[in-house]
This record gives C-alpha cells, structure tokens and sequence, in this order.
C-alpha cells in the first residue's frame, strides 16, 4: 500500500530529470505539493534532448538530423522545460541545465563518471535538499538508468540524510510504490498542461505522457539493492575476487559486461568484457581501452560464469553492472540494463 507523501516549508526538494519533460512527466505533482507547502524546489535538467530524432524528423519533416540541427531542437526543447516550470512554480533561480551529451549518458558515465557526477555533487552541497527524485534504476532509458547511478554516486559521504525518492518514465514501473503524492484537480490540470508544453515530445508520445496527470503520482524509496527480475548477478567476495553470472535462457548475441565500482572519495573504475560462452576474452578499462585482464566464461547448468581478480586498490562503497549489446541498435532502450553488485568486506 502507498502512503501520501506529507512535506512541510521546512522542505528543499530536488529533482533530477535526464532529459527536458522528465520534470514535469514524473515530478510535476511533487513539484505543486511542494510549492503548495512552502518547499524550495530545485530542478536540475542533465541534457537538452537534442538527440531525439523520430519527434524531430516527424515535426521538422526531415530525414537529416545535423550538428546545427540538433542544435535548435536542443534549444526548443530547453525553452519547453522554462515555459513548464513557470507553471511549477520553479524560480528562475531553481533551475539547471547541465547541457550534457543526450542519449549518451551510459558512455559519459563509464569514460569519465566525474563530468556527471561532480555538477550533480556540487549541486547537492549547495541546495541541501531533504528529498530528491531522481530516475529508476530499472529505467529502460539508458540516459536514466545512468542519471539514478550518477546520483548515487554523488550523494556518497553525503552529511545529511537526504529522502531519496525514484521515479520510472519508461517500462513496466512496481505495481506497489511506497509514497504517492495525491493531486487535487486543480493541480492535476497544471501537470497536464506543463507536459503539454513539451511540444515536440506530444506528437509521437503524447497520449502515453498525458497520462502521467493523473490524480495519484507514485515514487519509490531508492535505494541500492539488486533487481530480482535482472539475469545478471554479480559480487565482489572478501578476497577481491569478483564473480559474474548471466542466466542462459536470457542470453542475447553481442552481449557486453559493463562494470563500475564508486566510492566517496569520489573515485571510480569502469570496465567492459564481452559476453563469449566457453572463450576466453579481455576485460578493457572503460577510459584508456587497455586490457587489464582475462577472463574466460564457463558453462552451468543455468547460467554463463567468470571470475576475475581486481586490482587491490579497488575499494568500492557502491557498484554496479550492465548487461546490453556492445553495439545499440535503432532502439535505445535497454532490454536488461543496469544491476546492482552485492559488495563484500575488504581490508
């Protein structure tokens, strides 16, 4: 059962959306009850959306999408979001655009997960919010699967205790949430037009976004725990050997392992290995592309295993794995996506 989620004015709520519309698609009911009881609210936009090309070739009725081109649809879809939050009730001064690579959150991440992490850290320490929402985990959107570990990593060695709140746009969401933020009509009428306002999102999403005003918004309680429907398991054991398992009836072509550790000193480490049954493969450091080991995929009953030893300066509060092509197709969004690593005690 869900219970309403009660803020008072001694409340700072911050939301993080991915992309343009995320605010106001999954946040914009907490946005209202916030305002509504005096809060602060924050929002902060990772990327402009500037590379959504179907919407755009559809509106613009073009095929080809230029550097120019994804400029302006950028630029319109930045402009949306401050025509939404105006209706939010977010002060001019509230608002963030970190401007980042949009569709590719996943590879900013494992490159170089401080040009993500750091603005979002820094932004954390500034506003000191009580709640913060933030994407799923589960999200099949790749950009918000990335942004969930982004914050995670961030609120690492935090202070204060913060209300972590998770909200899911793409994919099947729990059928239970913990907290639900009740809408009265009124403020249900400013959700759904404030999702109207992304213009460029209605023409081939619009029904489905519209949606979302309903009269009950749902959020989860974040927090890092393993996925039980995910065919990928991993852990690091107590003497630094990391075990990975992939469940076989779930096994695609062109699988890749990707792998990365966090920790609040604010360092991390990323690695990429193939998914290649009964063959031995390199494991690749995600930032220089050099091999820093081997691995070799063994046959179980149910599942593809290996183990690999990493490095004993590896000391990770937090870790997480992904399961997905090396190489995505036409659709971006996940089948499997991200799963969170059961963490041992090292010295």
């Amino acid at each position: 059962m869900s219970e309403p989620l009660r803020l008072t004015a001694a409340d700072r709520v911050l939301v993080i959306a991915p992309h343009p519309d995320d605010e106001s698609i999954a946040c914009g009911g907490l946005l209202l009850v916030a305002r509504e009881a005096g809060a602060v609210g924050f929002v902060v936009a990772l990327t402009d959306g500037d590379n959504n090309p179907w919407p755009q070739r559809w509106i613009e009725k073009r095929w080809r999408i230029d550097a120019a081109a994804r400029a302006r649809w950028g630029a319109r879809r930045r402009a949306e979001a401050q025509a939404a939050l105006d209706l939010l009730g977010i002060a001019a001064d509230a608002r963030e655009f970190h401007g980042l690579p949009d569709a590719a959150l996943t590879s900013l991440l494992m490159r170089d997960a401080e040009q993500l992490v750091a603005p979002l850290r820094a932004r954390i320490a500034a506003f000191e919010p009580t709640h913060i929402a933030f994407p799923a985990l589960a999200d099949r959107h790749p950009d918000h699967s990335a942004a969930h570990i982004a914050v995670q990593l961030a609120l690492l060695g935090g202070g204060r205790a913060v209300r972590r709140l998770e909200y899911q746009v793409h994919g099947i969401a729990r059928p239970l949430t913990p907290h639900a933020v009740e809408l009265s009509d009124s403020q249900r009428d400013i959700k759904r037009t404030a999702i109207a306002c992304h213009r460029t999102q209605m023409a081939l999403s619009g029904k489905r976004f519209l949606a979302y005003a309903s009269s009950r918004e749902t959020h989860d309680e974040a927090a890092v725990v393993l996925r039980d429907e995910h065919p990928l398991r991993a852990r690091l054991r107590d003497d630094g050997v990391f075990e990975l398992r992939v469940a076989r009836q779930n096994r695609h072509g062109n699988d890749r392992v990707s792998i990365l550790f966090g920790n609040a000193s604010g360092t991390s480490s990323a690695w990429h290995l193939p998914l290649k049954p009964s063959q031995r493969c390199d494991v690749l450091d995600a930032r220089s592309n050099h091999v820093v080991a081997t691995a070799e995929w063994r046959g179980e009953a149910d599942a593809w295993a290996t183990e690999l030893r990493l490095p004993v300066s590896v000391k990770p509060d937090v870790g997480f794995a992904r399961l997905a092509k090396a190489q995505p197709g036409l659709v971006i969004f996940d089948r499997y996506g991200w799963q969170a690593i059961e963490l041992g005690k090292r010295d």
